[in-house]
């Protein structure tokens, strides 16, 4: 009898055990830092279509301002800057398309790797002789 005693009352320690060590660790660490990815993402594509919103109609602006609507992640929004520059290229020219989505571009700090907004690195070629 004292064999299934204890069989049965061990694992509920054990997991009593473990909960209050976990709960006593996150007393002792750091509170978890929270990043409001839902509001930054509406914010990020709130931006993309106020710039399209400024150009003229076309299919092309059309197709891209669906594509921002329907993106439901940060890595889609991502992407579709390239498609946004493009857009917006064909009405301001590229340079300045590129100085319009700098802005927005700055906006996923924090939300996609740090290796993707720093970019390839300056192109040895390019370089004055």
């Amino acid at each position: 009898m004292d064999f299934e005693f204890t069989a049965l009352v061990c694992p509920y320690m054990f997991k009593t055990l473990s909960r209050f060590t976990s709960s006593f660790a996150a007393l002792l660490s750091e509170p978890p830092i929270e990043i409001d990815v839902v509001g930054r993402l509406e914010h990020i594509r709130i931006a993309m279509l106020y710039q399209l919103a400024m150009m003229d109609d076309s299919a092309h602006c059309s197709y891209v301002w669906l594509c921002v609507v329907r993106a439901r992640e940060i890595q889609a929004l991502w992407f579709l800057r390239s498609d946004l520059v493009s857009a917006l290229a064909n009405s301001v020219g590229e340079q300045a398309a590129r100085e319009k989505v700098d802005p927005i571009t700055e906006m996923f700090r924090g939300l996609i790797p740090k290796q993707y907004l720093d970019g390839p690195g300056p192109n040895p070629r390019n370089r004055a002789r």
